[in-house]
This record gives C-alpha cells, sequence and structure tokens, in this order.
C-alpha cells in the first residue's frame, strides 16, 4: 500500500472520530433542545459521517493505482475537511 493510501486512509479515520463526536454532541442537544437548526447539525454531522466511512472502506482496498495517479487532490481534501471540522468541533465545544 502507497505511503498515500494510508495517509489518506489516516486523514479520513480522522475525520470520522471528529464526526462521530459532533454527532453525539449534536445529538445530546436535539434530546434537550428539539430545534430544528440542532436537528440540521445532527443531520449533516450523520451525513458527513456516513459519507467517510464509506470512503474509508474504499480507500482501504487496493488502491494501488489510483493513489499513483491522482493521491494528492485527495490528501488535500481530507486535510481541508479535518481543519474544517476541527474548527466546528471547538466552536460547538463551546
Amino acid at each position: 500500500m502507497p505511503w498515500t493510501q494510508d495517509l489518506s486512509i489516516l486523514l479520513t479515520v480522522a475525520n470520522i472520530v471528529l464526526l462521530a463526536v459532533l454527532f453525539v454532541i449534536y445529538l445530546k442537544n436535539y434530546r434537550g433542545l428539539k430545534s430544528n437548526f440542532t436537528l440540521g447539525l445532527l443531520l449533516f454531522a450523520g451525513i458527513f459521517l456516513l459519507r467517510d466511512v464509506g470512503l474509508a472502506v474504499y480507500h482501504m482496498m487496493d488502491m494501488g493505482f489510483y493513489y499513483t495517479q491522482s493521491a494528492r487532490g485527495d490528501i488535500m481534501i481530507h486535510a481541508a475537511q479535518l481543519v474544517a471540522f476541527l474548527i466546528l468541533l471547538k466552536i460547538t465545544w463551546k
């Protein structure tokens, strides 16, 4: 497995962890508040969580050819998502 595939999997797993934390926070908030905004945040985190779990499974398959062709762009997208989810988690945690 090329190192680029390993890095992509690592970034995806990090995104999954952050999204799972966000999902749990939003679920607890929704149970208490029952607001549409909190429901929207819950759905947002849930959809991205499902997407990233599916993506992690996809990345763990033998995709050596793919990662020799377009790994940099994929890694940049995962890294940008990680930064965005970290910012969202920091704001949410307060």
